[in-house]
């Protein structure tokens, strides 16, 4: 925001990073929010910041999606925690 270094954690964003970084959880649940909101300002890069979360954002939405991820085509996956045991759904 403003040309600011900024984290963000919407819904697609924190699916995304719970399952490549935790592996399972309530991403609801307090203290799993602010584990994921630690995990995404670690995340922050210097520069490019609007493009680096828009993108993360579009990920969750359209390849890590809620329901139906495409794990197949997920470039994150051989890293991710959720993939190996569950397909990526959490």
């Amino acid at each position: 925001a403003f040309r600011q270094r900024a984290a963000i954690l919407d819904t697609n964003v924190a699916r995304v990073l719970l399952r490549i970084f935790v592996g399972t959880g309530d991403p609801k649940a307090h203290a799993m929010k602010k584990h994921l909101w630690a995990v995404s300002e670690a995340m922050v890069p210097r520069t490019q910041v609007f493009d680096f979360n828009q993108a993360l954002m579009d990920f969750g939405a359209m390849v890590c999606t809620a329901r139906a991820p495409q794990c197949d085509a997920c470039p994150m996956a051989k890293g991710c925690r959720s993939y190996p045991f569950t397909g990526g759904r959490t």
